[in-house]
Parts: structure tokens; sequence; C-alpha cells
């Protein structure tokens, strides 16, 4: 579909579903009925449900046109991967409006629907997107369409989300954890600091057995030492990475993995750097500098 001129913009259009031009050709049936066999009854019955398709069809308009959306960032997005935005709807001018969908390119099924939102309560949709690449991402024009209340007519329009969303650079690479496993510290070192589910990369001899004897699960004990060894993250640690985006995507991985377990850790890179740290705000600003890092 050609997408319309931005003049165009929230400018309501209207057209008979199949249902609804199946039922067209009903009422001319109908009417010719009445006209040949002259019978009254006919007659009315053909003025009452067209007059019913007419408000119908003011209606369909009404609900697609009374549609306002703003969109908003629900947790962080790495581009190529699935992630979850949220949409608030809400009416302009109709009390309630019903079972809207919203189209566009970059959400994973196409579409979402959202079945009611009013004027007084505006409902939240949650959508999940597969972002194309990192930076700050405006999703800008989206379809808006609805056939309520029957079907008979399809309508729709285009609207602005001009909100920007930031798109972090696709999380790949080689695991920290892979890294704490194969050098694990001296015992000497090491002060407990939280258990970790077993995965295929974790040590046995991390095993925590008491745990398991508990809950019958397997979980694996995690030390400071084990933490601290490599949270001092570095571009110059990436050489042998044949591209930039390749070395966005290894410094993404891990400062999400820091920032999951809860870890402080720095930044370096060529042009600026982050000191050691923790939390969300360290963790966003990290991330924003990568999505939009251009290279030289």
């Amino acid at each position: 579909m050609k997408f319309p001129s931005p003049g165009r913009l929230n400018k309501t259009y209207i057209i008979p579903s199949f249902y609804g031009a199946a039922f067209a050709l009903l009422i001319v049936l109908m009417l010719f009925m009445a006209f040949i066999y002259m019978n009254n009854l006919i007659y009315g019955a053909v003025f009452f449900v067209t007059s019913l398709s007419i408000q119908n069809m003011v209606r369909t308009a009404k609900n697609v046109e009374s549609v306002e959306a703003r969109v908003h960032q629900v947790g962080p997005l790495f581009a190529l991967e699935k992630g979850e935005i949220e949409i608030k709807v809400s009416s302009t001018k109709l009390k309630q409006i019903y079972f809207i969908d919203f189209i566009h390119r970059f959400f994973e099924k196409n579409s979402a629907q959202i079945e009611k939102s009013s004027k007084e309560r505006p409902e939240s949709l949650r959508v999940e997107i597969i972002p194309p690449k990192r930076g700050e991402l405006l999703l800008g024009r989206t379809e808006v369409q609805s056939e309520f209340p029957f079907g008979f007519f399809k309508s729709w329009k285009f609207i602005d989300l001009k909100e920007p969303l930031w798109i972090y650079p696709q999380r790949k690479g080689e695991s920290l954890l892979n890294q704490w496993n194969q050098n694990p510290p001296s015992a000497a070192e090491e002060e407990f600091q939280y258990h970790e589910e077993f995965t295929e990369n974790s040590s046995l001899s991390r095993i925590d057995w008491k745990v398991y004897a508990r809950t019958q699960e397997i979980y694996v004990r995690k030390y400071s030492r084990e933490i601290d060894q490599n949270t001092e993250l570095s571009w110059d640690k990436l050489e042998h990475l044949p591209s930039f985006e390749d070395k966005l995507s290894q410094l993404s991985l891990w400062i999400w993995e820091c920032h999951e377990h809860n870890l402080d850790y720095s930044l370096e890179l060529p042009h600026k750097v982050f000191f050691r740290n923790k939390g969300s705000y360290h963790f966003q600003e990290c991330m924003k500098e990568l999505a939009l890092w251009k290279a030289a």
C-alpha cells in the first residue's frame, strides 16, 4: 500500500467490505422484488435496512476518526531482536471506541488490536516489534483501521507515532559467563554473592548441592572475585572482531549481562569513558552511546 503524503495524515477513508457488498446486493434484490410485486411491506424492509446500513457506515467512520495514540518504550529494545512497546489509545470524539487495529511493518505480527478504549479511561496496547537497526527509531505513519460494528464497511486512516524509541545494538558474541567459568579464582580470594541457574556452560564444581536438596533445582554459586575480574569493558579487547557492528554487538551483550546480574562495570570507548557504576541510568547511558555511535 502506498503511504499518503503528510498532508493526508488523520484523514479518514471508508469502503464497503466483502460482506457489505453482499448485503448491498441483497438490498437491490429486495428492492427489485418490491417493484415487481408492488409489495409495501418489502419496500418498508428495504428502507429500514438501508437506514441501518447508513448508520453503520457513519459509526464505522467515526470509530476510526476518534482514535488518538501515543507510543511508549517499556523496556530495552535491541536491533533485530523481538521487543515490546506500549501504545496508549484514547478517543477524541466518541465516548468509546471498539476493535481498533494498528498496522505497521515493524510489528512482529504486522497488526495488533485493542478491543475498547474511551475518553475517560485510555487503554494500553502491548505490541511486539523487531527493530531493523540500532539508533533512534520513529515509527511514524501507522495505519489504524476498524470494521466495527457489523463488518459491512472498512474504515482506516494514518496517524503519526512520532515519539522516539531507543534501539540498542544487537546482543551477540561471547558471553562473559563463559569467561568467568573458564577462569575461576582461588578459594582464598572468593566471597559468595548469589546463586544462578545451572546451564550447559556452568562449572560443575560450582553447583550448590544444599540448595538442590531443598528445592530439587540445580543452582551454581557466583563469587565476588569471579564476578569482578572481567567487568572492565573496553573497545581495545575487541580487535579480533571483523567489523564495527560486531564490536558494538559484543559490548551490548556484555553490558546487558552485567546489568542483569546487578554488577559494577566500566566502559572504555576510543572517544568516551564511562566509569565503574551500575543501575538503570548507567546502563541506559552506555547503551545509548553505542546506539548512536557512527563509525569514523
